[in-house]
């Protein structure tokens, strides 16, 4: 079978300082599936689908023709392809390239019909892009969220344009209505990037001073706070041959309550029946059919303990941070993933040395003003049929490597284990 798989980035590429390292490397994932052919078409990075060095790829499957073009729909059909495979990956300020993959897809059935194409709906994409359309998707239908409001930016500074306005009467009444809201608050864009940019407000005060202040930039959410674990998924199909929604993985989370893009462990998958597991399942798949999914989808959430229940905090429809240890977690097996400081060559050859490493991936940016901007490397490791086996795996990375290993994150990734 000849597959196309595509995908499109908004961003220029800066391949002389953004560097990538995956062990093993992407082009092994790929030869194991000797009976199909493969055509790559996608700008740098390419991510899930590309290895690089600098803005060359370093690695290749003999089964796939790499195509370093912006993905057209015409140029996708000029390979003949009997089946075609959105993978939208994410990009930094706007995560919208699911957006542009939903149009190729559509444009590609209206051309080819018969075509069997793997892609998200557009207007899924465009939900789930805009914060604020998924707050309303998840009230009118009835899934659990957090209580918020809207915060539409140039009426909030609508006299700044109009002189004549005394008074501004919106701004008065979304004050008036977050007073109702029970703190802690966070504010968030409604089109941004994982919670970069997230503020968590411990008092009214607090809230309205940021939303007066000069970092109020754009339209923004107020919600509450929904206090309990985080967890994180993917369901994978599509209506007609079925979705697999995927056990969660449990989320570490930094001192503001919310889980870190660039320093987070990640460890599952979860089954615990006190999680009530299937619950959650059953409310995915009805998401997944409303939604009408077609490929993969990730899924941010928060069990609440005390209400021992599931809320659901943010849709992906696209690969995500955690498609990696996903796929390798389709074994049932326990996994860990860890995200350490961007590592030297030989710390990288240090750690490989460990047979229970599963991957490895790191991203660097040497071009880097900022130590948060430098990028990180993320291991995952287990394999293992319990939890008692993965942390005997931890325990030994921290008596080898303590040097690589952060006492604080050590700690949380045991209480973590002990939660699931």
């Amino acid at each position: 079978m000849k597959i196309v798989i595509y995908s499109s980035n908004s961003n220029q590429f800066d391949g002389e300082n953004i560097h990538y390292y995956n062990y093993p490397t992407i082009a092994s994932f790929w030869e194991k599936f000797t009976n199909h052919h493969f055509v790559f078409i996608s700008q740098l990075p390419a991510s899930f689908l590309f290895d690089l060095e600098n803005n060359q790829i370093s690695s290749k499957a003999s089964n796939v023709e790499y195509v370093i073009k912006k993905a057209e729909p015409e140029l996708i059909l000029s390979y003949n392809p009997d089946l075609v495979i959105s993978a939208s990956f994410w990009v930094n300020p706007f995560d919208w390239l699911s957006i542009h993959d939903a149009m190729i897809g559509e444009k590609l059935k209206e051309l080819r019909p018969d075509l069997k194409i793997y892609c998200h709906p557009l207007k899924s994409c465009q939900l789930a892009f805009d914060k604020n359309q998924t707050r309303i998707f998840f009230e009118n239908n009835n899934f659990n969220h957090a209580k918020g409001l809207y915060v539409h930016h140039q009426l909030y500074w609508a006299q700044r344009n109009h002189q004549e306005i005394e008074e501004n009467f919106y701004k008065e009444a979304l004050i008036y209505q977050i007073q109702k809201l029970k703190l802690p608050l966070i504010i968030k864009d409604t089109c941004g990037l994982s919670s970069y940019g997230m503020e968590v407000c411990k008092t009214y005060k607090e809230v309205i001073g940021f939303l007066n202040s000069k970092k109020n930039k754009g339209d923004k959410i107020v919600e509450e706070f929904i206090p309990g674990l985080q967890f994180g998924t993917e369901i994978h199909g599509n209506k007609i041959e079925g979705y697999k929604i995927f056990d969660p993985f449990m989320f570490s989370v930094n001192q503001y309550g919310i889980t870190s893009p660039k320093q987070s462990i990640k460890v599952g998958p979860v089954n615990n029946s006190k999680y009530k597991i299937d619950d959650l399942k059953n409310e995915l798949l009805r998401m997944a059919h409303l939604l009408d999914f077609n490929g993969i989808a990730q899924v941010d959430l928060v069990f609440n303990q005390e209400e021992e229940k599931w809320y659901f905090i943010e849709i992906n429809p696209r690969l995500s941070g955690m498609t990696q240890i996903i796929m390798e977690s389709k074994d049932n097996k326990k996994y860990m993933a860890i995200k350490l400081p961007v590592l030297k060559k030989e710390e990288i050859e240090e750690i490989k040395k460990f047979e229970f490493i599963v991957h490895l991936s790191q991203i660097e940016n040497k071009a880097a003003k900022q130590k948060r901007e430098e990028g990180y490397c993320e291991i995952i490791f287990g394999r293992v049929d319990s939890k008692e086996e993965l942390e005997n795996q931890l325990d030994l990375l921290k008596e080898k490597i303590p040097h690589l290993i952060d006492e604080g994150f050590y700690c949380q990734a045991k209480k973590m284990l002990l939660l699931i």
